[in-house]
């Protein structure tokens, strides 16, 4: 897991050379103010609680990066960028904060280390004088250790007496030492873990995901959507799957976890799969991950069991009405299942509690309209991937173009869904829109 600093300098100047201004939003203030002292200026800051060093593609950035939060959450999720994943520690409290959430929330798993600072402890195991070191020169030694270019952006902090701690983490010795500490240590010692988690415990928060009682339907949705973006583990749980897998993986040296929701023909499958201590191929690990998933999805999802848990033969209607769901007074049925087809009633921006249309127009009905959908189809143990055909209905164009920017927001696999979009005269309650869907359970 290679890491890497992603904003170090907010800001250095020196007035009143223009090539020297970095024109940041800080850059810009404190220009203004310099601007105004009747003399010649310069000024240089540096906020070090925005050093982060982390695996994902935040390392290659330019400095000055700043991404929003949906950002980082969707880098850490979907290459497992652990820069993301320090910025969010930072922003929701910090380590302490993180672990007294969970334990408020009843679970055990904790964070233990953040990035640097597994590293850092790593690094004094070869010499005593990195027990101190900051995260910038952790991050700096980590890759003049392995040869990394990216030294180059730290190499300034290497001068005088310690330009011989690069020599210490290059010299071939202690690179064998380092690694064969990180495969051992990071098994065997606790204060070396990042943190620690029980295959129930990461089970549990993924049940709660995906029934969204740990969160927003809205954010339960988005946390979803991340994971079934994964861009690492392929050849773990999705492996020899051909349905679709939500999930996170999670690596180092002889580490290979992969934990997630799959999707199955005979509805949602939670499973966690916590490896470590591998000490034979990592890629048949990996391959066995793979295996253990299909194992599980083939019982569920066997002929015996899909029947037993339909209730019914594959040719047989079932409706799909969730508990206390009633966004509309109209006599209809929200959904009807007919085997592996979902079809959809046609729905307005009704609260599915009062079933009262929302107030503010176009786009809050549109908002609602897509989490009363989204609440039909978990019922029938599907997501909006598995929409296959889309047709809206708009009592006025001009909301066309606001339309497809949350329609976006929304419909984010490929391929996209087959639509229609027409103009009417008038909906029911006065709408503004109306969206009517059909979805096919992916095998």
């Amino acid at each position: 897991m290679r890491r890497v600093l992603i904003a170090l300098l907010l800001g250095v100047w020196a007035m009143p050379s223009a090539a020297q201004t970095t024109q940041t939003p800080l850059g810009l203030v404190l220009d203004a103010e310099l601007d105004r002292l009747p003399a010649r200026t310069a000024i240089y800051v540096k906020h070090l609680g925005e050093l982060r060093d982390g695996s994902g593609i935040f390392q290659y950035a330019d400095l000055g990066l700043a991404p929003t939060v949906r950002d980082l959450i969707l880098q850490m999720i979907i290459t497992s960028d652990n820069t993301a994943t320090d910025q969010m520690t930072t922003k929701v409290g910090g380590v302490e904060a993180l672990n007294a959430w969970l334990a408020q929330s009843g679970f055990t798993m904790q964070m233990i280390n953040r990035g640097h600072e597994y590293r850092r402890k790593l690094l004094a195991r070869l010499d005593p004088r990195f027990t101190g070191i900051t995260a910038e020169e952790t991050t700096g030694l980590q890759y003049a250790m392995t040869d990394n270019p990216l030294f180059e952006h730290y190499r300034s902090l290497f001068t005088a007496e310690r330009a011989t701690w690069v020599d210490v983490v290059r010299e071939p010795a202690n690179r064998r030492k380092h690694s064969e500490n990180q495969r051992r240590l990071m098994v065997e010692d606790r204060e070396i873990w990042l943190g620690d988690m029980t295959a129930r415990d990461i089970g549990r928060m993924l049940e709660a995901i995906e029934r969204e009682t740990i969160a927003s339907p809205a954010s339960a949705a988005t946390m979803r959507t991340f994971m079934r973006r994964q861009l690492a583990g392929s050849c773990r749980l999705p492996h020899y799957l051909d349905v679709p897998v939500a999930h996170k993986t999670g690596d180092s040296g002889n580490i290979a976890n992969d934990v997630g929701i799959i999707y199955s023909r005979s509805g949602p499958i939670v499973i966690a799969v916590l490896v470590n201590g591998v000490t034979g191929s990592l890629g048949e690990a990996e391959d066995r991950i793979g295996r253990i998933a299909k194992l599980v999805v083939d019982h569920f999802d066997s002929p015996t069991s899909l029947q037993a848990s339909a209730g019914q033969s594959s040719n047989q209607k079932r409706a799909i009405q969730p508990a206390g769901y009633k966004p509309t007074p109209s006599p209809l049925t929200p959904g009807i299942l007919v085997g592996d087809t979902l079809y959809l009633s046609g729905s307005t921006g009704g609260d599915p509690v009062t079933g009262q249309l929302v107030t503010g127009g176009f786009e809050p009905e549109m908002r609602q309209i897509m989490l009363n959908v989204q609440m039909v189809m978990k019922e029938a143990g599907m997501t909006l991937a598995d929409v296959v055909s889309v047709t809206a209905y708009l009592a006025d164009m001009s909301d066309f173009q606001r339309f497809n920017e949350i329609y976006k927001e929304h419909f984010t696999s490929t391929p996209l869904p087959t639509r229609s979009t027409v103009a009417v005269k008038e909906l029911a309650r006065g709408a503004r829109l109306e969206l009517t869907m059909t979805a096919v359970r992916s095998r």
